[in-house]
């Protein structure tokens, strides 16, 4: 069996430990990144549909919320699984987390995605991404660089809410639609470049 695993999934793996929960099989993979070890918790080898890649996601902030990090870099799992979103509520609450990669896949960041995640310092929104929803980085209180890419077409309302030290956003030409108080409750913010 790991050895299916390892050439399914086809990276080179430091551990695999396989669970007996409820009669199904979950395994733990650790895989070797740029830069630093990422962790999934994953109950299918492949996720084709958009419900398999939610459940990739939950499970993921489940294992996330047993096993606390402070840096997470997304870019391979989400390359293997070919997810364009980051899915609803998938990081909130996640309060240890300082940094995060956003793989340069997704095109959408969905509501309350990173919300009351307060000890993000800064976030790097990959080029793809054209919307932001409601609330994604709401109540993110440490975030104090925001770098939005440059095709986004559209940010939720409170997308940026509460985020108390920003001090300047730059938004990008490319946005046609800005829903209420973005930056609502962004105290330090003084400078915003349209």
């Amino acid at each position: 069996l790991e050895k299916h695993l390892k050439q399914t999934l086809g990276y080179k793996m430091d551990e695999i430990v396989l669970l007996q929960q409820e009669n199904t099989y979950k395994y733990i993979v650790m895989l070797e990144t740029l830069s630093s070890k990422f962790i999934s918790w994953c109950s299918v080898v492949k996720a084709n549909t958009d419900e398999d890649k939610k459940t990739v996601q939950r499970e993921l902030q489940e294992y996330i919320r047993e096993h606390p990090t402070q840096t997470l870099d997304l870019t391979v799992i989400w390359a293997h699984y070919d997810m364009k979103k980051i899915y609803s509520k998938t990081f909130a609450y996640n309060r240890k987390l300082t940094s995060i990669t956003l793989p340069p896949t997704i095109t959408v960041i969905e509501e309350s995605a990173f919300s009351h995640c307060t000890g993000l310092t800064s976030i790097l929104i990959p080029d793809g991404v054209t919307t932001i929803e409601d609330g994604a980085f709401y109540m993110c209180l440490a975030l104090k660089y925001i770098t939005l890419s440059n095709s986004l077409v559209a940010l939720g309302t409170r997308s940026f809410a509460h985020c108390r030290v920003v001090e300047a956003i730059t938004i990008p030409h490319s946005v046609k639609t800005m829903g209420t108080y973005v930056f609502g409750q962004c105290v330090s913010l003084k400078t915003i470049a349209l």
